[in-house]
């Protein structure tokens, strides 16, 4: 909202949208910024993190401000009864992910992340050609497949070598053997 006088420019941002309109007149169009002034124009936003939670006040004319609220718990965690929010529970992730491990390495498409696969892929479609040894030539298959899955939108686990079935290094689960 825009208030221009002959002497003088006043700008307003207001928190609602305004149709386009030009008043000239020997005073102010006041009545798109009733609106502003009728509603409050606040809202609250409830931060909860594994370190704290926070209830924010933001408003339209104001900077942001924490509100204090008595009783409010001190994390997200002690919200909904757990010791933490990131803990991994076997009927979580973990134990769904061993199973599939478990399944893909006897179909022989489970690869020990450890473990140099050296060769090439082919860039149209995918195709895995293997190498004697590393040279200029070729690089990690393994690596390049986990850039290509990142880049696609898919996901790549940093699992802990304890959740790894049979204690091996970081694993990779492929689609297809290699």
């Amino acid at each position: 909202m825009v208030y221009a006088t002959p002497d003088n420019l006043r700008t307003f941002r207001v928190p609602n949208a305004l149709e386009p309109l030009v008043k000239v007149s020997d005073r102010f169009h006041l009545k798109p910024l009733l609106r502003s002034v009728t509603f409050c124009n606040v809202g609250y936003v409830l931060a909860l993190a594994d370190g704290g939670v926070r209830l924010i006040e933001v408003s339209a004319d104001l900077p942001a401000t924490e509100v204090k609220v008595e009783g409010m718990p001190k994390d997200a965690a002690s919200a909904v009864g757990k010791s933490t929010i990131s803990s991994r529970s076997y009927s979580g992730r973990i134990a769904g992910w061993k199973a599939l491990y478990s399944q893909r390495s006897n179909e022989g498409s489970s690869v020990g992340m450890d473990k140099v696969i050296n060769g090439t892929l082919d860039e149209a479609d995918g195709t895995v050609q293997l190498a004697e040894g590393a040279c200029a030539d070729t690089y990690g298959v393994v690596d390049e497949v986990a850039r290509r899955v990142l880049l696609a939108g898919g996901e790549v686990w940093s699992v802990r070598q304890a959740d790894i079935p049979d204690g091996q290094p970081l694993a990779a689960i492929l689609r297809y053997a290699l």
